[in-house]
């Protein structure tokens, strides 16, 4: 498993690498989780996580990108990756097919809008009581997000547009495009610190998510699975959330997307 041959998009050159090289899929535009920073190299707090961890096995870590989960799990299933990353969502219907490690965040799904009622908004319009007062209004959906069926479901009356990225959506809703969207809440507040003054969100008990790390459902898969347990229940992941979260240089990369 440690052998794989694939291209490599993305390698750590500060790590050891003495007992071999671990494969990681990770989905980009989860920010402050997983993104690209100012230079183009990968970073966040779970790429962050799996460097140290990396760093304490002796793994060298070749980082490959997908577009969605249903994609991360293949590359699982065909041996392309070890290791599944960027809030990936633990789902009780693939247990079967791949291994979730111990759970890294769990979260409520929040609805993200922005405030319309300050000067710096080019509308005036109405100031949301609860996320139920904007069905309705244009929402946007992440592509590939797990999240579709739940936005449509409670927002049956609203027109939706779909988006690339988190980026692309968060930049639809400073620019007005959308009233809306639906998002993880650890997340969310990631957006609510680096902006209070653009957006709020509401935290709303459509369905808890619980995050977790995906690994192959091979003997080689559960060695590793087990290592990685142990890792994990030794962290501070408070230290980990908190710092990822505040850090003024990831508001920074995100203003520099939004300027593009």
């Amino acid at each position: 498993w440690l052998g794989i041959n694939y291209q490599i998009q993305y390698i750590n050159k500060t790590l050891s690498g003495e007992n071999g090289t671990i494969n990681v899929v990770v989905l980009l535009n989860n920010p402050p989780y997983s993104y690209k920073d100012k230079s183009g190299e990968m970073t966040g707090g779970e790429i962050n996580f799996i460097y140290d961890f990396a760093r304490d096995y002796g793994y060298q870590i070749n980082l490959i990108t997908a577009n969605s989960q249903d994609e991360e799990i293949e590359f699982l299933k065909n041996k392309s990756a070890d290791i599944a990353a960027g809030y990936f969502i633990i789902r009780n219907d693939k247990r079967d097919e791949i291994n979730f490690s111990n759970v890294w965040h769990k979260g409520t799904v929040a609805t993200l809008v922005k405030y319309e009622n300050l000067p710096e908004s080019a509308q005036l319009g109405p100031f949301y009581e609860n996320a139920k007062e904007f069905d309705g209004e244009d929402l946007g959906i992440l592509k590939d997000s797990s999240l579709e069926d739940l936005t449509k479901s409670n927002f049956p009356n609203s027109k939706y547009t779909y988006y690339d990225g988190t980026y692309q959506i968060f930049q639809a809703l400073l620019m007005e495009e959308i009233e809306g969207f639906l998002m993880d809440e650890p997340n969310a507040e990631y957006f609510k610190i680096v902006y209070p003054e653009r957006i709020t969100y509401f935290p709303e008990d459509f369905q808890e998510n619980q995050y977790a790390f995906g690994f192959q459902k091979t003997d080689e898969g559960t060695i590793l699975l087990d290592k990685f347990n142990q890792f994990l229940s030794n962290t501070n992941l408070k230290e980990i959330y908190d710092k990822w979260n505040v850090d003024d240089t990831i508001k920074l990369t995100i203003d520099k997307s939004l300027n593009t």
